[in-house]
């Protein structure tokens, strides 16, 4: 997979940094074939989700492709691990059709490479 670069608005990007990540990364998942990621904080819930490669270095949310060790700079701080669909209904509740929709969308528009 090549280098993804985002061209999201800072509004598209602040929507999906700040409460909508569950969809984004379960649609970068569908999308990409990539594992759901997650960033666990010192309280240890999860704060973000994102897919990720770690063999390869490779994590991709909204803002694009970047190293691991990057994808919490902007974030609550935590500690990258994988997590699984139900973690996630568990913290959000079952992710709605029209949300994951709006996040294809955003993929679709925002997410280039």
């Amino acid at each position: 997979m090549g280098r993804i670069v985002s061209t999201a608005p800072s509004h598209i990007v602040t929507r999906y940094m700040r409460g909508r990540c569950w969809e984004m990364a379960a649609e970068l998942s569908r999308k990409t074939g990539m594992e759901l990621w997650g960033l666990r904080g010192g309280d240890g819930l999860i704060h973000h989700a994102f897919v990720a490669d770690p063999e390869q270095d490779l994590a991709i949310d909204i803002r694009g492709a970047m190293r691991m060790s990057e994808v919490a700079k902007g974030c609550v701080p935590g500690e990258p691990e994988p997590i699984a669909m139900p973690e996630i209904i568990r913290l959000v509740g079952v992710l709605e059709l029209a949300d994951l929709r709006e996040a294809r969308a955003a993929i679709r528009d925002h997410l280039h490479g």
